[in-house]
């Protein structure tokens, strides 16, 4: 994949999705923006990486229990306490947009 690299500082941000398919395409593109993603396909792994990894910006896939607040066809990016929803099918750009803004 072609490297996308932003100008701005990379961001450690955790990817949580049972959906693997969903999580493995948010992990590519956040690497190839010059991010650092962890991957979750689970709420534990997740709460785990949450603890360990110390995200800098989450991105939570539809599918979790937690994610009741956003519906089947969005996804939700959060930090410091606000989460924003995104629209699937996920506009790449959109998605830079918010890892690096929050």
């Amino acid at each position: 994949m072609t490297q996308l690299v932003s100008h701005v500082r990379p961001r450690r941000v955790l990817v949580a999705s049972a959906d693997a398919d969903l999580a493995d395409t948010l992990h590519a593109l956040l690497l190839a923006f010059g991010h650092e993603p962890a991957v979750a396909y689970d709420l534990p792994t997740a709460d785990r990486l949450g603890r360990d990894f110390r995200p800098d910006v989450s991105v939570f896939g539809p599918d979790l229990p937690e994610s009741d607040r956003s519906s089947a066809t969005e996804i939700r990016v959060a930090a410091d306490g606000r989460a924003v929803a995104v629209p699937l099918p996920l506009d790449p750009e959109r998605l830079r947009q918010l890892v690096e803004s929050l």
